[in-house]
């Protein structure tokens, strides 16, 4: 463990100053009818939450799919946050997992953080939904299609439009001929920065999921426009959302704690480590400390960019 004292991080940045600019707010429970609304407006589909609950319905994403896949795409199932549980690898959670009449899968990801691997994402949750597809003992060719809909904020693909559809090629590496060869997997990438230089009702679709304006688009997009009309308009619903942003601020407190703790694991095993000078020492003390595995301060430790 001695030989990982030169990547130590010991004493980088101050965790210890409060945040003194944290303003304060009406609690929902407080709020008007009128104040709800204004707050569940701001809510548009980019948002992972209430594009789920907008999406969770076969006519919603009927429309939803139409104007992006068009026809062939008869949906006769939905599931929203499909989790895909791996016992000792990474799980996934789906946003919108979509069943076609003929049995095509249909998954439609909204991702607006730019913090990972797109299509390394795409891949996985392709690989992933596929090893749950296949019964044991079934041919390979019993496997169905599999449409990917992968939704961003920026080009991160960077060439300047605003849809990639992924078509794979074979090349002959003698001959140099080109031909395709699909395998059932069909990858749509889409970006909400070029939505300028799109048309007609994929425009429509791009300029819906960013304003989510449930009157501008009640034609174009009728199952759509009402399910955001009842979420952003209705007694009921606009007091559905309020209780689920309710619940969000309550993860988020939660989360914070966790984050306190944390730092405090990583502060205590500064001090400890500059009377000991020892890692393993450190390591064992901030253990029986915090009532946790080292492996778990190790862990800790490493996320924090100190071991």
């Amino acid at each position: 463990m001695d030989a990982q004292l030169e990547k130590l991080n010991l004493f980088g940045g101050d965790d210890s100053k409060p945040n003194s600019t944290i303003k304060r707010s009406i609690p929902i429970n407080e709020m008007t009818f009128e104040e709800k609304k204004a707050k569940v407006a701001k809510f548009n589909l980019t948002s992972d939450t209430f594009f789920c609950i907008i999406m969770n319905g076969i006519q919603e994403c009927q429309e939803f799919i139409d104007v992006i896949l068009g026809d062939g795409f008869k949906v006769i199932s939905v599931t929203v946050q499909k989790s895909v549980r791996n016992l000792d690898k990474h799980s996934i959670i789906m946003d919108v997992l979509a069943l076609t009449s003929e049995g095509k899968r249909v998954n439609i990801e909204m991702q607006m953080a730019d913090n990972d691997d797109h299509v390394k994402r795409v891949r996985y949750y392709q690989a992933c939904s596929d090893a749950n597809e296949l019964p044991k003992g079934s041919k390979y060719n019993e496997i169905s299609d599999y449409y990917s809909i992968y939704i961003t904020n920026n080009d991160f693909i960077g060439l300047g439009d605003a849809r990639y559809d992924v078509n794979r090629m074979i090349v002959g590496k003698y001959t140099g001929k080109v031909e395709s060869l699909p395998n059932g997997t069909y990858e749509v990438y889409i970006n909400l920065e070029n939505k300028e230089k799109t048309d007609g009702m994929f425009k429509d679709l791009l300029d819906f999921i960013v304003n989510s304006d449930p009157n501008k688009y009640r034609n174009e997009f009728n199952s759509l426009a009402n399910k955001v009309r009842f979420y952003k308009e209705n007694q009921e619903g606009v007091d559905y959302m309020c209780s689920i942003l309710k619940e969000e601020r309550a993860e988020g407190r939660a989360e914070g704690r966790a984050e306190e703790r944390e730092n405090g694991i990583v502060n205590s095993f500064k001090i400890a480590y500059k009377y000991s000078s020892s890692v393993e020492r450190s390591i064992s003390d901030i253990s029986l400390q915090y009532n946790i595995s080292t492996d778990k301060v190790i862990e800790i430790l490493k996320k924090h960019g100190v071991l």
